[in-house]
């Protein structure tokens, strides 16, 4: 999984539940030991988001802000526009 690029979340989630499948296997006498006991979790690096608004997607959102919303959001790309 961690190399298909799924997120640390959806991973350690997996993680979660194989560990709690192979309790219950253990409580119900299916298997000895469990062997997910010492499953580590892989070290996933967390690919930087690549995709921008276009300005029609920026327009559609102020459109659809409430003037608070709106508001911040104008501050927030000025800001954005600043910096870059």
């Amino acid at each position: 999984m961690a190399e298909d690029r799924y997120s640390k979340s959806a991973v350690k989630h997996i993680r979660r539940y194989l560990k709690a499948y192979f309790e219950y296997a253990i409580d119900e006498d299916l298997i000895p030991k469990n062997p997910a006991r010492k499953l580590a979790l892989p070290n996933i690096h967390k690919k930087p988001c690549e995709r921008f608004l276009t300005v029609e997607e920026v327009q559609a959102l102020l459109t659809a802000a409430s003037p608070r919303e709106h508001l911040v959001l104008r501050i927030l790309c000025c800001m954005w526009l600043a910096s870059g």
